[in-house]
């Protein structure tokens, strides 16, 4: 068993995604990193989901880009996106674009 002390959050769950959005904020201050992991499926049409991670140190609200995900065009997992510096709280932002629609589920899973 290991030492190592990790929390998994679900940001996104199973979110039909045919407009842009937002995901809800998770506080993650008591963690350094966390391991962002995307899954696509029942994808209907030609949609394209732009993801970009936002962090905040959530004095003022705050938030500003951290990382972006490669676009999701398809049925797939993408990679696992690894996160360092993370600050206080993380939320997702995805921009949508062409027609349909696709379901996107992310979990974060923090350590410290």
């Amino acid at each position: 068993m290991s030492d190592r002390k990790t929390d998994t959050f679900t940001l996104l769950s199973a979110v039909t995604v045919s407009a842009t959005g937002t995901s809800g904020v998770q506080d993650v201050s008591r963690f350094t990193e966390a391991l962002l992991l995307i899954a696509a499926s029942s994808k209907t049409g030609s949609p394209t989901v732009d993801i970009v991670v936002k962090a905040s140190d959530a004095s003022d609200g705050t938030f500003h880009a951290h990382t972006t995900v490669a676009q999701i065009t398809a049925n797939a997992n993408v990679d696992a996106v690894k996160l360092t510096n993370i600050g206080e709280q993380l939320r997702l932002d995805y921009t949508y674009g062409g027609s349909g629609s696709i379901v996107i589920t992310a979990k974060l899973i923090c350590k410290n």
